[in-house]
C-alpha cells in the first residue's frame, strides 16, 4: 500500500494518536492528583488538631472557672461577676472550604492542528534500522508484474500517483539518511588531481618568489663616489654605503588587496604571485 491512505485508514491514525495522548495526560495527572491529595489530607488533619486544641482550652479554662467559684463560695469570699465567668472568646478564623481532590478528572485530550494532518504515526521503535534502510534504499522499488507476480494491487493510490509518491519519499531519505558505502567517482578523482597538480605549481612559483629568485638579472650600477681629497674628508666618508635587501612587494598592503578583483593569481603586482 503506497500513496495516500484511506479515511478509515487516517481515522485509525487519529484514534490511536488521540489514545496515545490521553494515556499520557492520564499518566501526569494521577502523579499530580497523588500529590494533591496527601497535602489535602496533611492540611486537613492539621486543621482537625487545631479544632481539638481550642476545645481543650476551652474545656480546661471553664474547669479552672468553676473551681475558683467553687473555692470562693466555700471560703465565703466574693464569688466571681458575671463577665469573670464567662470564657475567654477566641478568634474564629473562618475556614475555607475544601476540594477532595479525589473527585478531580482528567483533562479530556483533543488533537491539534498539526496532528489532524499527522497520517502515519510514529514510534520509538522504527520498522527497519537506519543503518538497514540505507544499505538497501537504492534497491527498493515497487513491484512490478514482470517479476512474476500475477496481479499488483494499489490500494490507496493509483500506479502513477503510487510512483510519484515513492519517488519523492526516495529523495527525501537520500536527504536525510547516512550513506557508508559511498563511493567516489572517476570524474571526482579526475578533477582533484587536476587541481592539485595546479596547487602544487602555485606554490612553488610562490616559494621561487619568497626565495628572490624573480630579482632582475642586472643589478644597478653602484653610484660613484666622487674623490674628495684626504684633507677634506676623512676615510669613513668616503667609503660606501652598504646596500641591504629588501623584500620584493607589490605595493599593496595584504589587507588592501582584493582576492577577487586579481586577473591572474600568478601575477598580483609587481611579479608576485
Amino acid at each position: 500500500m503506497v500513496g495516500d491512505p484511506t479515511a478509515d485508514f487516517k481515522k485509525r491514525t487519529q484514534e490511536t494518536l488521540l489514545k496515545q495522548k490521553q494515556d499520557k495526560i492520564n499518566a501526569e495527572f494521577e502523579v499530580q492528583q497523588a500529590e494533591a491529595i496527601r497535602k489535602y489530607q496533611a492540611e486537613k488533619s492539621q486543621k482537625e488538631l487545631q479544632r481539638a486544641a481550642k476545645k481543650a482550652r476551652k474545656e480546661a479554662a471553664e474547669a479552672a472557672r468553676k473551681a475558683e467559684a467553687e473555692r470562693r463560695a466555700a471560703a465565703g469570699e466574693e464569688p466571681l461577676k458575671d463577665e469573670e465567668m464567662k470564657p475567654a472568646e477566641e478568634e474564629d478564623e473562618p475556614d475555607q472550604p475544601m476540594t477532595d481532590p479525589a473527585q478531580d478528572k482528567p483533562p479530556v485530550a483533543e488533537l491539534s492542528e498539526e496532528e489532524m494532518k499527522v497520517i502515519f504515526r510514529t514510534s520509538d521503535t522504527p520498522d527497519v534500522c537506519d543503518w538497514v534502510l540505507a544499505k538497501s534504499l537504492n534497491d527498493l522499488t515497487l513491484p512490478d508484474k514482470s517479476e512474476g507476480f500475477d496481479t499488483v494491487t494499489y490500494s490507496w493510490s493509483s500506479r502513477g500517483k503510487a510512483e510519484t509518491y515513492f519517488k519523492e519519499w526516495k529523495l527525501m531519505k537520500k536527504l536525510t539518511t547516512r550513506v557508508d558505502d559511498l563511493a567516489v567517482g572517476e570524474w571526482f578523482n579526475t578533477r582533484l588531481n587536476s587541481w592539485k597538480e595546479v596547487l602544487s605549481s602555485w606554490r612553488q612559483k610562490q616559494s621561487i618568489w619568497k626565495a628572490g629568485g624573480n630579482k632582475k638579472d642586472k643589478e644597478e650600477p653602484e653610484p660613484e663616489v666622487p674623490e674628495v681629497p684626504i684633507s677634506e674628508a676623512t676615510v669613513e666618508e668616503v667609503q660606501p654605503t652598504e646596500e641591504k635587501d629588501e623584500p620584493m612587494t607589490t605595493g599593496v598592503a595584504d589587507e588592501d588587496l582584493d582576492v577577487f578583483g586579481v586577473a591572474d593569481v600568478l601575477d598580483v603586482g609587481n611579479g608576485e604571485p
